[in-house]
């Protein structure tokens, strides 16, 4: 082997050990990395707040209808819109003439059967029926409106619903109280633990808030009288709560 080739290996060999030694440096200067520990959660308080206002209604509501049956579908529609006009005119004639005053509801007609347990039924003629809403803005006045829906051929009076005409000032009201019984239910448990409620996280309504069920009625047709009372009703709301105790 010459002079030059022995040179050479020397200097390969040198330059793979320099090469070896800065590998190993820099696998030993990397920073060791220790498992991180999560902060423990802050503690916090839930609690459910309530609130109720109590208005006394100044709208009332009725759904009544007409209902007529015979032989043929055609004929039971005919009947019943010939009715259903004249509850129309004496319901407009008593004043009721606002563009909400009266609404219709459904219109349908449906075939009559009749037959005992284990026969084929069979059709014995066609009812037809037309459901009306009849807004006032008195309480007052529903009682007479709904005599003179009964007295032109009204033959149900499927419901009767007394409500506010503008229920969001109450709605708003009985939120604003759910939010401070909300409050003072998280007070008194922090006090309970001898500490106290820091910052609010989270403020939600509940399920459970909203307008008051509608009071519900059922009758037939009837000469006598309708007295409608106004009485109370009642707005809920609900919300959830949630703040930081500290």
């Amino acid at each position: 082997m010459s002079t030059l080739v022995r040179a050479c290996a020397r200097w390969s060999a040198v330059a793979f050990a320099c090469a070896l030694t800065a590998t190993a440096g820099c696998a030993l200067a990397q920073p060791h990395h220790s498992g991180h520990h999560r902060a423990a959660a802050e503690p916090m308080l839930e609690a459910v707040g309530e609130g109720t206002v109590s208005e006394t209604p100044d709208t009332g509501l009725a759904s009544v209808a007409v209902v007529t049956e015979a032989p043929t579908a055609r004929e039971a529609m005919a009947r019943n819109a010939e009715l259903a006009q004249k509850v129309v005119a004496a319901l407009r004639a008593i004043g009721l003439a606002g563009p909400d005053a009266i609404r219709t509801q459904a219109v349908s007609v449906s075939p009559v059967t009749e037959g005992r347990p284990g026969e084929r039924t069979r059709i014995v003629g066609h009812r037809a029926a037309n459901q009306v809403e009849i807004r006032v803005a008195r309480i007052a006045d529903l009682g007479g409106a709904l005599d003179a829906a009964l007295a032109a051929g009204a033959t149900d009076i499927a419901s009767t619903r007394l409500v506010l005409a503008n229920p969001r000032p109450a709605e708003l009201r009985a939120l604003a109280a759910a939010v401070l019984d909300a409050q003072a239910r998280l007070e008194a448990m922090a006090s309970a633990l001898g500490r106290r409620v820091g910052r609010v996280l989270e403020v939600r309504t509940g399920d459970g808030g909203g307008r008051p069920e509608p009071l519900m009625t059922y009758a037939r047709a009837s000469s006598a009288s309708i007295p409608i009372e106004a009485g109370q009703i009642t707005v809920r709301a609900r919300v959830v709560m949630r703040a930081e105790l500290q």
